[in-house]
């Protein structure tokens, strides 16, 4: 249910390279963003309660965590900012006009201190929304106009279109629809001082089209004059035709399935469910100690550089409150930073050691750019054995050399290597001679790829 997702500003391909690449291009988002999110998640926490004292979510527990951001010097210099509530931030019922609001056991200050300390901090809230109205709110009247809720709902008193989770469906031709998402964005606007808020849309039933509800948000935003992201998740459509509904109204886009793992778990994540997904899937757990995150160091680099070189949303999920060296290097790393500043602008697409292909591999290889100074991103990874739901189903074990060739990421000409975590400069490259590592399970290398001139 986390809302964290694959930064899409207006895509493009730039004309093909002489190999035959077409560079990946992302430009200014519909909401005038230009970049993907930095922040902290509490869906982790929420999921597996492994921070201590954390039992359920409540303000005085997201405080702790996201006043690390403002805290941690090297966290805020990085960007991170976006202070983000999951499900259960919002009451069952609505204020007097159906507006989704707060729940004032959990949040008893949120219109007062809560925001104000998260502003004051210089930090950005971000809340997670369900598409529709709780159906207990039906016969509230729209804020601004003489129709109740249930005037602009799909079906007829009292059946409803329902849409789950105790919600009914908005019909987007009947007046009233529209008004009440401008309420809803005005209300979370003001209630959170200048802070910018960080709504998403969730579709949690399936056969129900919820596009109208995506652009019902897009135009409150607007409306608003608000500097606000809409972040849509999860089970979406990639069709080419809601696809370019997406694409038109929001920053971006779950891709698949929450990563975490479950209540009563000692870790946050396992290695073999982010096999399955493309990068971008969720939040980051990569801050905690191996045996916390529930990956190995080398596991949480490669985890990060995946998720930065998509030009990823960085929402942290871990425990900002036990972090350890390494984490706090993996979410901070200078260069690394520098690559995504890069990646937010040429985001990665996977060019196939020996082929230059796309489809899934255990050894693969990603290529990001090449800029128009002819400079890329290289990543070369060994994602282990599939367990099932890796797509490539070889199961090499222990460590694989990941060769590749100039030729096969698509580019032309002599580079200079720099290894990015390493902060190394290793060996130039041309056309025909291996770029090649040898790599553990799970392990990669990020390497920036400068033109010799």
């Amino acid at each position: 249910m986390p809302i964290i997702n694959l930064s899409f500003n207006t895509l493009a391909l730039l004309a093909a390279t002489a190999n035959g690449l077409n560079v990946l291009k992302t430009t200014t988002t519909p909401n005038g963003f230009s970049g993907p999110a930095l922040g902290w998640n509490t869906f982790g926490l929420q999921a597996t309660q492994l921070a201590p004292g954390w039992s359920t979510l409540e303000q005085s527990e997201v405080l702790k965590q996201c006043s690390i951001m403002a805290s941690n010097s090297k966290l805020k210099a990085a960007g991170y900012k976006y202070c983000s509530l999951d499900s259960g931030w919002s009451a069952d019922g609505a204020d007097s006009y159906g507006r989704v609001i707060f729940e004032p056991s959990r949040f008893p200050d949120f219109n007062t201190s809560f925001t104000k300390t998260l502003h004051d901090d210089g930090l950005l809230l971000g809340v997670y929304a369900i598409r529709g109205v709780v159906y207990l709110d039906v016969d509230k009247p729209i804020l601004g106009t003489n129709l109740k809720i249930a005037d602009a709902l799909q079906g007829q008193a009292p059946n409803y279109v329902d849409a789950g989770n105790a919600r009914r469906v908005f019909d987007f031709s009947k007046d009233g629809a529209q008004q009440w998402h401008d309420s809803v964005v005005a209300l979370w606007a003001s209630c959170c001082n200048t802070n910018d808020p960080y709504p998403t849309c969730n579709n949690p039933d399936l056969p129900l089209d919820s596009s109208a509800t995506v652009e019902a948000y897009r135009k409150a935003i607007v409306k608003s004059g608000r500097s606000i992201r809409l972040d849509i998740s999860w089970k979406l459509d990639r069709n080419a035709t809601y696809y370019d509904i997406w694409r038109a109204n929001a920053e971006s886009m779950r891709t698949d399935q929450d990563i975490n793992e479950g209540n009563g778990s000692p870790i946050f994540v396992k290695w073999k469910t982010l096999l399955s997904i493309y990068p971008d899937m969720d939040n980051l757990y990569v801050g905690n100690a191996d045996e916390i995150s529930g990956v190995k160091s080398d596991e949480r680099t490669s985890i990060m550089t995946h998720w930065i070189c998509a030009g990823a949303n960085l929402m942290a999920g871990s425990d900002l409150t036990n972090m350890d060296a390494h984490g706090i290097d993996t979410l901070t790393n200078s260069g690394a930073q520098a690559v995504a500043a890069f990646t937010r602008r040429f985001s990665m697409q996977p060019r196939n050691p020996g082929s230059g292909g796309t489809e899934a591999k255990q050894l693969q290889a990603w290529i990001a750019g090449p800029s128009n100074n002819g400079s890329a991103v290289a990543v070369l990874a060994n994602y282990g054995p599939d367990q099932g739901r890796g797509g490539f189903g070889t199961s090499l074990s222990g460590s694989q050399t990941v060769s590749i060739t100039i030729e096969d990421l698509g580019l032309e000409g002599s580079f200079f290597v720099h290894d990015v975590w390493a902060d190394q400069d290793e060996e130039t490259v041309k056309a025909g001679v291996p770029l090649a590592r040898n790599l553990s399970k799970g392990q990669s290398k990020l390497l920036l790829l400068t033109p010799v001139s």
